[in-house]
């Protein structure tokens, strides 16, 4: 039997711009891949209130998180609300929030340099039976939603692979068992000045905790890293910071390359895309299974807000 259940979140704390618009969150919602029912939406002081026709599972749990992250707060245009009419170029209708746009790219960020769009190119060459690897990562967080991956002197046997994943989070010891934090199984947990550990947040990686059991906060801002800080409910907290690298996502897992020159088009639709946050990076790999000349490229279409 069906059992309405609640989740809250703090508007303050939850929402990346501290408010709630009921109409376009119902929207998201409702237009996202989460399986189970929406009944309701209210608020009251700082909580957000959304209630569901019976509980969630952890995959819907975690599209919700990554819906609330990604809120604007703006409501939804009235029909008879006047078009302000400019001489910039219109898009229609999307999934993504305000201030967002299409971004089509065939390279990351400059992160050293704090330089957007000029990070290194989305194309590894290869000469030998080898596996290579290229890694890149964005200033912002972005909302992949397809891309394509184009491809020479393949043979039987190549392939490519690109993922998403979430770094480690470095800590150090603390000798004099003053620190702020503790690890326990490869979890980093807050610690109130009496940890073995110590860890930066302004460096930490944050890692959605999919059934809501971790230990910190994390704001995910239009640009730049989040603030990370340790939960007033740990144990129930929206995220993990852990010393052991995870994969975030696996876009492409194992492409054949083949024939020796080709294409393929990544193309994600009716669905919501889910948040590659600035702390997370891009991994692509491929195989060269003994060609002389193997080149592979691709490029990346999401959503971003324009900082470019």
């Amino acid at each position: 039997m069906a059992t309405p259940t609640t989740y809250t979140f703090s508007i303050e704390n939850d929402f990346p711009n501290h408010k709630v618009a009921s109409d376009r969150l119902t929207q998201e919602i409702q237009t996202s891949a989460i399986v189970t029912v929406l009944d309701c939406i209210s608020t009251a002081g700082d909580d957000c209130n959304i209630v569901f026709k019976d509980a969630l599972s952890p995959t819907d749990e975690s599209l919700l998180d990554g819906i609330v992250a990604v809120h604007s707060g703006e409501p939804l245009p009235s029909e008879s609300q006047p078009v302000e009419v400019t001489n910039k170029p219109e898009t229609l209708p999307n999934l993504f929030p305000p201030g967002v746009d299409y971004y089509m790219t065939g390279c990351g960020d400059d992160i050293a340099n704090n330089k957007r769009g000029e990070g290194v190119q989305f194309e590894i060459a290869s000469t030998t039976t080898e596996t290579k690897t290229l890694e890149s990562q964005y200033l912002d967080y972005v909302l992949p939603i397809g891309g394509c991956v184009r491809w020479s002197g393949a043979g039987p046997g190549c392939w490519a692979t690109m993922e998403v994943v979430c770094p480690a989070t470095g800590v150090t010891p603390n000798v004099g068992n003053t620190g702020n934090c503790n690890v326990v199984g490869g979890v980093i947990v807050p610690a109130a000045g009496d940890g073995a550990y110590d860890v930066d947040l302004s460096a930490a990686v944050p890692v959605p905790a999919e059934s809501s059991d971790g230990y910190w906060d994390c704001t995910t801002p239009d640009t730049g890293r989040g603030v990370i800080t340790p939960s007033a409910n740990p144990g129930y907290a929206a995220y993990h910071l852990l010393a052991v690298e995870v994969m975030a996502s696996r876009y492409i897992n194992r492409l054949p390359l083949v024939p020796a020159e080709g294409d393929e088009d990544i193309v994600v639709t009716m669905t919501t895309p889910a948040v590659v946050r600035a702390e997370w990076k891009l991994r692509a790999s491929i195989y060269n299974n003994g060609q002389a000349t193997l080149y592979v490229g691709w490029n990346m279409v999401c959503g971003r807000h324009t900082t470019v």
